[in-house]
């Protein structure tokens, strides 16, 4: 937990490289890790914030077997290698992020086409029924003539508005 007081958390908090070249300076700093670190073994400490951006987003820490005077050569390739291993992180997390979004992406088109095939579906019913009844009239039309039965094409009439009235209820309910 970030909220713990250790060389990790504090370097991640503050954003600041802590050297700590000796296992004296490490029970005078954190008396807690004595017992620890004397178990382990190590007598020096480097911990380097990860910055991207300037913003801490953990930090590494290096053990070192023998204790240790920090030069500026081995603090700048310490803290290289920090800003490097930050770099990688940052953009294994953005690639994650972009992996999920292109996922959620095509969930949603998938939804969208399931969508759309239903309505697609469910309007064709009508359509199928206002062509027939419109091609019922039309044959009783043609075929009688002169005489037409007026019943019947009143009710292919009332057939294809009672299907048109289904069908505008069904658009209308889309939007």
């Amino acid at each position: 937990s970030v909220s713990l007081s250790s060389p990790m958390t504090e370097t991640a908090r503050s954003g600041q490289p802590l050297w700590v070249p000796t296992l004296e300076a490490l029970r005078d700093r954190y008396p807690c890790l004595q017992e620890h670190a004397t178990v382990i073994g190590n007598q020096a400490w480097a911990f380097m914030p990860l910055l991207v951006n300037d913003i801490s987003i953990g930090a590494l820490g290096f053990s070192f077997r023998r204790s240790r005077h920090f030069g500026s050569t081995e603090r700048m390739v310490l803290e290289s290698l920090a800003s490097q291993c930050a770099l990688v992180l940052s953009r294994s997390r953005q690639q994650a992020d972009a992996t999920a979004a292109r996922l959620e992406a095509d969930s949603a088109a998938r939804v969208q086409r399931r969508v759309l095939q239903a309505v697609a579906h469910e309007l064709r019913t009508p359509l199928t029924s206002l062509w027939g009844y419109a091609r019922m009239a039309r044959r009783a039309i043609d075929t009688s003539g002169a005489e037409v039965d007026l019943q019947r094409l009143r009710r292919a009439v009332d057939a294809v508005d009672r299907q048109a009235a289904i069908w505008e209820a069904q658009r209308a309910a889309l939007i």
